[in-house]
């Protein structure tokens, strides 16, 4: 499995470079099996990793070391919650009012911390995730609220496979524009972060100001999702 560290490490020194070491690599581990992420935590140290299903983060939690900060990047059930901030320590895919309300209780009743992004659809796409532009306001004025128990960090967003590279500057910079524009509309300071960029487009993710890139078959490979 030398492949995965040769690629971890020359994706680490690209955002490195790109970044001025302003972007953290986060390894999106789901579909790979365990073997895949202990190596990455024994040989480079690596202790962030995201998931997009509750099952999967599971089983990896139960099975790999307990300092590993996982992150989860999929679509939230409300019924799954409760188990999903049991384990992790961030959440990318917040879109709801009621999600984060529930997270704060759920922080305050275990005296734990979570951080988490709004998932934003910059793109509109219909087949993706995330709230519109226009939405924005009402979560975050519940993020404000619910600020001493749980952190909202940032947005998170995904761009279409098929955007030209102009498309991509147009809708990363967009997103980082809104970033600055809502910090100091609701003056939220831990509003700071932009999950943005994955494996075909991170270079200009990180040229507009993408903070996480979340990397994952360009680091294990190629996925099976069957």
């Amino acid at each position: 499995m030398n492949y995965i560290l040769e690629n971890y490490d020359s994706i680490a020194e690209n955002v490195a470079k790109l970044s001025n070491g302003r972007t953290r690599l986060l390894a999106v581990s789901k579909t790979f099996p365990v073997e895949n992420i202990e190596l990455l935590y024994s040989e480079r140290g690596v202790k962030e990793f995201a998931e997009s299903r509750l099952n999967e983060l599971q089983a990896k939690y139960e099975a790999l070391p307990k300092d590993i900060i996982w992150h989860y990047i999929g679509k939230i059930q409300s019924n799954k919650l409760k188990k999903i901030a049991a384990i992790a320590g961030v959440i990318h895919s917040v879109e709801k009012v009621e999600t984060i309300e529930k997270l704060a209780e759920i922080c305050e009743k275990n005296n734990s911390r979570i951080s988490y992004f709004i998932e934003v659809n910059i793109s509109q796409e219909s087949s993706k995730s995330g709230i519109a532009e226009s939405e924005i306001n009402s979560l975050l004025e519940t993020a404000k609220k619910y600020s001493s128990q749980v952190k909202c960090v940032g947005f998170m967003t995904m761009a279409p496979l098929d955007a030209s590279n102009e498309e991509l500057d147009n809708y990363f910079s967009r997103m980082r524009e809104l970033l600055e524009q809502k910090r100091q509309e609701f003056k939220l300071e831990t509003l700071t972060e932009l999950s943005m960029g994955m494996s075909g487009d991170y270079p200009f993710a990180i040229k507009n100001g993408s903070t996480i890139v979340r990397i994952g078959s360009s680091i294990f490979g190629r996925r099976n999702y069957l």
